[in-house]
C-alpha cells in the first residue's frame, strides 16, 4: 500500500473514531471545525507515515497513543477518561467495522486485502456510523455509575482485549481474516451477548446490594424515629389527661376555654413526626427524619407535608432516597441560617410528586435552565466537585419516564425556589 493510501485510511480511521466519540459524549464542547479538521489531518498523516514505514502491526501501540491524544486534545477530557473513551470507542467501532466487512463480503465484492476493498469497508463503516450516532443511545456507556462498576470494567477489558486481538490478527493475516469475516463477526457477536447477559445479572445484584446497604444504614434511624414517636405519644397521653382535668374542674366555662387554649398553644403537637409515621415506606421515613435533624442542626427550619403516604414508584427505594437527598442537600446549601425548607410528597395525574421549597434570592431564567447541567453550580468553592447532584438526579428521573420543573414563588413577600420532580 502506498504512502498516500496509508494516510487516507488513517484519516478515515480517525473520522470514524471522531463520530463514535461524539456519540459517546453527546457533547457540544468540541473544538471549532478548522481545529477538528487540522487535528484529523495531522494525526492521520502521522499515523499513516508510521504505519507505512514500519508496518501496521508494529505501529499498532503507537497509533493507540495517537488516538488517545487525539481524543484528549479534541474533546478536552482528562487523561484517564480519554483511555476509557478509547476503549469504548474501539469496541463499538470494531463491531461496526466487522458488520461492514460482512455486508461487503455478502453483497458487494470479495473483500480481499486491497485499496479498493479498504475504501468499500471504510465507506460502509461511515454509513453505518451515521444511524448509530443519531439513534443508538451508546452515550449510556459514559454513565458515571457504569464507569465505576467493577463488573462492567472487567467485561469492557475482556471485549477490548478481544478487539485488540482481532485487530492484530487483521493486520498480520488480513487475507485469512477477510475470508473468515462472517465467522469472526458471529463469534464476536456471541461473546458480546454473553457478556451483556453477565452484566445484566451483575446490575441486578448491584441494585439488590444497594437496597440492602440502604436498609442497613437507616434501620437504626427508623428505630430512633419510632422511639421518638412513642415518647411523643406518652407525652400526648399526659396532655389529654390534663385537658380532661380542666374539663372536669368546677371553674366557669369561659375560664376553662381560655386555659385550654393557652395550654394547647404551648404544646408541640409534632405533626411532622406523625406524617412520617404514616408513610408506607419506613425506610424513606427514617431517611427524611435523619435529614430533618441534620437540616435543623444548621439553624434552618424544615416542614414536612405528606399527602401521598404510599409513594409507590417504578424507582428502586434507594433511587427515591437519592432524589430526595439531593434536593434537600441542594436546598440546605442554598438556604441561609434562620431560613426555611419545605418537603412535600404528593400525587398528581397518576404521578408521584416530590417538591422541595427553600428561601432563596430570585433566580433568573438563565440560571434555572442551567441548574441541571453537568458541572453547573451557583455555589462558591471548588466547582470541580460541584454541580453533579442535580445532573445525576435528572438522569435518573428521565430514564424512568419522569420530569422536573423549577420556579420562583412568592410567600409572604419572601422569594422561594421550588423544585418539583414527577416520577411514575
Amino acid at each position: 500500500m502506498t504512502f498516500a493510501q496509508s494516510i487516507l485510511f488513517s484519516v478515515l480511521d480517525l473520522i470514524e473514531y471522531f463520530i463514535v466519540v461524539l456519540a459517546l459524549l453527546k457533547t457540544s464542547k468540541a473544538k471549532p471545525i478548522y481545529f477538528k479538521v487540522g487535528m484529523i489531518l495531522v494525526a492521520g498523516i502521522a499515523s499513516g507515515l508510521l504505519s507505512n514505514h514500519i508496518g501496521n502491526e508494529r505501529a499498532f501501540l503507537i497509533n493507540v497513543i495517537v488516538v488517545i491524544l487525539f481524543i484528549n486534545l479534541l474533546f478536552e477530557v482528562k487523561p484517564l477518561l480519554s483511555i476509557y473513551i478509547y476503549v469504548m470507542a474501539t469496541i463499538v467501532l470494531l463491531l461496526i467495522q466487522l458488520t461492514s466487512l460482512v455486508i461487503g463480503q455478502l453483497l458487494i465484492m470479495d473483500m480481499a486485502y486491497s485499496f479498493k476493498s479498504g475504501l468499500v469497508g471504510h465507506s460502509l463503516t461511515i454509513l453505518l456510523l451515521i444511524p448509530v450516532y443519531k439513534f443508538l443511545p451508546i452515550h449510556v456507556l459514559m454513565n458515571e455509575r457504569l464507569i465505576k462498576n467493577r463488573t462492567f470494567s472487567m467485561i469492557a477489558i475482556n471485549i477490548f482485549m478481544l478487539s485488540v486481538g482481532s485487530l492484530i490478527f487483521w493486520y498480520t493475516n488480513s487475507d485469512v481474516f477477510l475470508i473468515n469475516a462472517i465467522s469472526f463477526a458471529a463469534i464476536f457477536l456471541l461473546i458480546m451477548v454473553v457478556n451483556l447477559l453477565l452484566f445484566t445479572r451483575s446490575m441486578k445484584s448491584y441494585n439488590e446490594q444497594k437496597e440492602l446497604e440502604t436498609y442497613e444504614k437507616y434501620m437504626l434511624v427508623i428505630e430512633e424515629l419510632m422511639g421518638e414517636i412513642r415518647a411523643r405519644q406518652h407525652e400526648y397521653d399526659n396532655h389529654i389527661q390534663c385537658i380532661q382535668m380542666m374539663l372536669n374542674s368546677e371553674e366557669d366555662t369561659q375560664k376553662k376555654i381560655e386555659e385550654m387554649s393557652a395550654y394547647v398553644e404551648d404544646v408541640d403537637m409534632g405533626k411532622d413526626l406523625g406524617n412520617l409515621a404514616k408513610l408506607d415506606n419506613k425506610l424513606l421515613a427514617g431517611f427524611i427524619y435523619s435529614k430533618k435533624k441534620v437540616i435543623e442542626s444548621q439553624n434552618i427550619e424544615m416542614d414536612i407535608d405528606i399527602n401521598n403516604y404510599l409513594m409507590q414508584t417504578q424507582l428502586k427505594p434507594f433511587m427515591v432516597i437519592e432524589i430526595i437527598g439531593t434536593l434537600l442537600d441542594n436546598a440546605m446549601e442554598a438556604t441561609a441560617s434562620g431560613g426555611r425548607i419545605k418537603l412535600g410528597l404528593n400525587k398528581e395525574e397518576g404521578m408521584n410528586v416530590i417538591e422541595v421549597i427553600n428561601e432563596h434570592p430570585y433566580l433568573n431564567s438563565d440560571v434555572i435552565n442551567k441548574m441541571f447541567d453537568k458541572g453547573f453550580s451557583t455555589k462558591s468553592g471548588d466547582r470541580q466537585y460541584r454541580g453533579y447532584g442535580l445532573y445525576n438526579l435528572t438522569k435518573i428521573v428521565k430514564k424512568h419516564g419522569g420530569h422536573h420543573s423549577v420556579e420562583n414563588i412568592n410567600i409572604n413577600q419572601v422569594n422561594y425556589v421550588c423544585i418539583r420532580v414527577h416520577v411514575l
